[in-house]
């Protein structure tokens, strides 16, 4: 709360409680809770991202997994910071496609679930948000197609 305040500049000399708000996220990201030590070094994260120290900044994107789709869009943000706007889109367009891949994904699985109740229509309805994903991305009309084609070949529609 604190830092909210400090960020929207709800208070006065709001560079005076940097010192010790920040000291409070370091000693968070020692915590054993991983979400308490994953808010600290978002907040940590985005400070030094707003003062410009890149270098500080891209120090607490090591507290991030590598398979966090986060980790990536922050990466994103700091390289369109420091100018590098062919790696920010790089990065950008990657946290996209992750989310094409687990949309798709969990669409497909869920539309092998109904065609396993023998529910043809909500299969067919799912498997076509696939589609119209895929569609929207530009991501090429065989990843829209490509479960649909397993399913057709399978003997399941």
């Amino acid at each position: 709360m604190l830092d909210a305040r400090r960020i929207t500049d709800k208070c006065t000399s709001p560079e005076k409680y940097d010192k010790p708000i920040n000291a409070w996220y370091e000693l968070a990201l020692h915590d054993e809770n991983e979400e308490i030590q994953h808010h600290a070094a978002d907040s940590l994260f985005g400070f030094y991202l707003r003062k410009k120290n890149y270098t500080k900044a891209e120090k607490y994107l090591d507290y991030f997994s590598e398979h966090d789709p986060m980790k990536s869009y922050y990466q994103g943000r700091l390289l369109q910071e420091q100018g590098k706007i062919k790696e920010a889109y790089e990065k950008y367009e990657n946290v996209i496609f992750s989310g094409f891949s687990t949309l798709n994904f969990v669409l497909s699985t869920m539309a092998g679930m109904a065609l396993r109740e023998n529910d043809i229509g909500y299969a067919r309805f799912l498997l076509g948000k696939v589609q119209a994903v895929a569609h929207i991305l530009e991501i090429g009309k065989y990843n829209g197609i490509r479960q649909c084609l397993i399913l057709y070949v399978q003997g399941k529609m």
